[in-house]
């Protein structure tokens, strides 16, 4: 599967990553949590059946009860399966192939098919997704209605069905104290703000994920210009406090940048809440060109590789907190030794 942290993508700045996420259920059978173990694999050998038939290039299935526990970690460091399904006891699995598209199976619903692209490309994912979600042995088997559209396991997810996301890089938003006023203007809008993991999860190295609430009554495209325009006042907003934190705050500013690549450069020991703060604050300065001798997309990649589960699968063996610990710090020294 492509590893969609370490691309280029537009606005990546301000936007990691965009997620297109399809919620997709088959008629003939019950929701996940209220079907047999012989109903969910009937839902996998469908979902294998579209795999084949999507025309998209290995794709595989894996069962989660088959994935050691570091594995599901990693897969959900790197955006590719849920908390849910990851904890899931159900008869479950991901899809995967060599593109950007994933398919969670027997997770809430029977299908969540999802593309994640660097930057701001919610129309591209889109179209990714749909390579997979518009083989003809899903299609004539979905439950939809003309009154409701599709039909899924959660009723604010009725409708279309989609989910359209953006992880946000906002440091300046919350450094200066305006990301409450843009919280708040996202609630109004309809708009869900969740941290790096999704719901309940915390907001780490300053990113927020922003998505749609409502999918019913709009169409597809609606729903995604809607959110590509609110993305884009965010980046605008970043962009200004960040340019405002420097012409007010000045040296200040900028010594707290350049505190935060030394303490990366020096330390031994380094846990993955200040490893991450830290990072935030260290791309900051790249994309204000305070510092150089890194792309943006570099940074991401580091900032994905140094969660716990993704530093161990790169290690080859499970570590202890100590040893991760250390290891971390190792690999950020080793990232940022070109940055100035």
């Amino acid at each position: 599967m492509e590893n969609w942290f370490s691309k280029e993508g537009p606005e990546q700045d301000v936007v990691i990553s965009s997620r297109i996420r399809l919620a997709r259920n088959f008629k003939d059978f019950s929701f996940p949590s209220l079907a047999d173990k012989n109903a969910q694999q009937k839902v996998v050998d469908l979902a294998v059946k579209g795999a084949l038939e999507s025309g998209i290039e290995n794709m595989t299935y894996v069962s989660m009860k088959d994935l050691p526990d570091i594995e599901k970690e990693y897969l959900v460091e790197t955006h590719v399966i849920s908390q849910d399904l990851k904890k899931s006891k159900l008869n479950s699995g991901i899809i995967v192939g060599d593109s950007s598209v994933s398919v969670m199976v027997n997770e809430e619903d029977h299908l969540r098919i999802q593309s994640v692209l660097p930057g701001l490309q919610l129309d591209k994912a889109y179209e990714e997704c749909l390579k997979y979600e518009r083989a003809s042995v899903l299609q004539q088997n979905y439950a939809f209605t003309y009154e409701f559209g599709y039909l899924t396991a959660c009723p604010t997810n009725t409708g279309t069905g989609l989910r359209a996301s953006a992880m946000v890089h906002v440091p300046a938003l919350v450094i200066s104290g305006k990301i409450n006023s843009v919280l708040d203007s996202c609630g109004k809008l309809g708009i869900a703000v969740r941290g790096m993991y999704g719901e309940n999860s915390g907001s780490g190295a300053h990113m927020l994920q922003i998505s749609n609430q409502v999918t019913l009554g709009q169409s597809e495209q609606e729903i995604i210009a809607s959110m590509e325009d609110i993305i884009k006042q965010i980046c605008v907003l970043e962009r200004r406090a960040r340019t405002a934190l420097l012409e007010s705050k000045g040296i200040y500013f900028t010594d707290r940048i350049y505190r935060a690549l030394g303490t990366l450069k020096s330390a031994r020991i380094m846990d993955s809440k200040e490893g991450l703060s830290l990072l935030s604050e260290v791309k900051m300065g790249l994309d204000l060109g305070i510092l150089k001798g890194a792309s943006t997309e570099e940074l991401v990649t580091v900032l994905t590789n140094v969660q716990p589960a993704c530093l161990q699968k790169m290690e080859g063996r499970v570590l202890s907190p100590e040893e991760r610990d250390q290891e971390r710090a190792k690999v950020l020294r080793e990232s940022v030794k070109n940055i100035e």
